[in-house]
């Protein structure tokens, strides 16, 4: 039996809001193990990476970013639903993790961001995200 499109979206969009807030929280920590429960590769890899360059760099990033995501499509197996948001970011700063002190940033933009959410190991998860033109 096939999940109602309606269900479905809501079910993936959760998930992807989901997504939004465990980013959030892996760049404020530097801690990205928390990541695998919401994404998967190739994002999955590619973040993981650069927060570990972050914290490398002895940096801290913190961002309020406003999210207001849709699904425009679906993969013919049902596998994969591609959902479509305009990233208001409100605002982002870079602090020094030694310091606490704020050493970069500023205002944000909106951007599209395009990404996919696959169906992996029994829930969905981010595979890949595209940033597009303004929004």
């Amino acid at each position: 039996n096939a999940i109602p499109t309606p269900q479905l979206n809501q079910t993936v969009l959760a998930r992807y809001r989901e997504y939004q807030r465990v980013y959030k929280r892996v760049y404020e920590t530097n801690d990205p193990t928390e990541l695998a429960t919401v994404a998967t590769d190739p994002l999955l890899t590619q973040v993981t990476k650069d927060v570990e360059r972050t914290k490398a760099k002895g940096e801290i990033w913190r961002f309020t970013n406003i999210s207001n995501a849709r699904v425009y499509a679906r993969a013919k197996d049902g596998m994969t639903v591609y959902v479509v948001d305009c990233v208001r970011t409100l605002s982002a700063y870079r602090f020094s993790a030694k310091t606490g002190k704020r050493i970069g940033g500023g205002t944000g933009g909106a951007y599209i961001h395009r990404s996919a959410v696959r169906y992996d190991g029994g829930t969905w998860k981010v595979a890949e995200t595209v940033r597009d033109g303004k929004c």
